[in-house]
């Protein structure tokens, strides 16, 4: 590649690419795979001036896991917002916009091979988990 000035990339990988849940190993190996890629396409591109970046989301809400936030799933929503420092439970779509317009914008451009957590700080409380009582499973549920 011969590029200058090019810009970046960014890629949307997961808090499962930092940490692990039960019953869904390929998304997890998938994700920590982007993260890695993520590093990788940094170190190779960044002569280049391109930064690449990811930006790892939470429980966002999404049509995709709406089934999880109807009714009869109140032990399901009790125990997401125990994971997090905040008590947040389910992201909206709209709070990962300005995220990734700043990894996007030029005061990104000292960024590198970074993954911003956008999570309501379950990364920052991630660790302490195991020292928790083991939180259901979604076969749980």
């Amino acid at each position: 590649m011969n590029v200058r000035d090019a810009g970046g990339g960014q890629r949307r990988t997961s808090i499962a690419g930092v940490g692990a849940f039960p019953n869904c190993p390929a998304y997890c190996a998938s994700k920590g795979g982007l993260e890695n890629l993520t590093k990788a396409l940094a170190a190779e591109l960044g002569r280049l001036n391109v930064n690449v970046n990811s930006l790892a989301p939470g429980n966002v809400a999404t049509p995709l896991n709406a089934h999880l936030r109807g009714p009869g799933n109140e032990e399901y929503i009790r125990m997401m917002r125990t994971m997090t420092p905040t008590g947040r439970d389910f992201l909206s779509v709209d709070e990962m916009t300005g995220a990734a317009v700043f990894l996007a914008c030029d005061d990104a451009s000292a960024i590198h091979g970074a993954t911003l957590m956008v999570d309501a700080g379950w990364s920052a409380w991630w660790t302490d988990l195991a020292a928790r009582p083991l939180a259901p499973t979604m076969s749980d549920l």
